[in-house]
């Protein structure tokens, strides 16, 4: 998502955190209008509706009364949700529809409850967006065995993310290969036969 984005993202598993940190971090993400991907599990035995292995947008969080909800988007479509904010749930009520924005046969948009989330949910993909967020990288390249220091300094109070990434040896090898395959201009070089 970071690199579709181009600002600093994070992710945390849902089977290592509670339900109070689920909410927390996902209600304050929310708060901040930052961009939030769900993943549901590759294999869920009473789905309800949520469909394997698929990401979701949470659209918001709505804490109401006793109410904990997440309003979730499925990109891929129509499909009827089944869990405990179904649209024919008993638990609606004009209130609390106004409160989490409720259109109804509004297709692919469903209403979840924080104690069905984990059950659905293994990954929570949170992209840090903010308005004026500078980004800048540094590329570099390492003998095997051997790290590279970087210093900063930082002369003023400032909010910073720093990411450190490897290369994914796949995606090096056809980038290897990419290049072979052009001169020393960027030009492809034909194949001789």
């Amino acid at each position: 998502m970071e690199y579709v984005l181009g600002c600093p993202t994070y992710h945390f598993y849902t089977k290592r955190v509670d339900e109070s940190g689920i909410w927390s971090t996902i209600s304050n993400a929310d708060r901040k209008n930052q961009i939030i991907v769900c993943k549901s599990f590759k294999q869920i035995t009473d789905s309800k509706g949520v469909v394997p292995n698929r990401s979701y947008a949470c659209i918001s969080c709505h804490e109401f009364k006793d109410h904990k909800i997440f309003k979730m988007r499925n990109p891929w479509g129509a499909f009827q949700w089944g869990g405990e904010y179904a649209e024919t749930s008993s638990k609606w009520n004009d209130e609390l529809k106004r409160e989490v924005g409720f259109i109804e046969k509004d297709e692919g948009t469903f209403y979840l409850a924080l104690s069905e989330f984990k059950q659905y949910f293994e990954t929570v993909h949170v992209a840090e967006y903010r308005e004026k967020f500078q980004h800048t990288g540094v590329k570099c390249k390492t003998a095997p065995n051997h790290a590279k220091l970087f210093q900063f300094e930082i002369i003023k109070d400032t909010e910073a993310s720093f990411r450190i990434h490897q290369e994914d040896i796949r995606i090096a090898a056809k980038q290897d290969n990419a290049d072979d395959d052009q001169d020393e201009e960027g030009e492809e070089v034909a194949e001789k036969e």
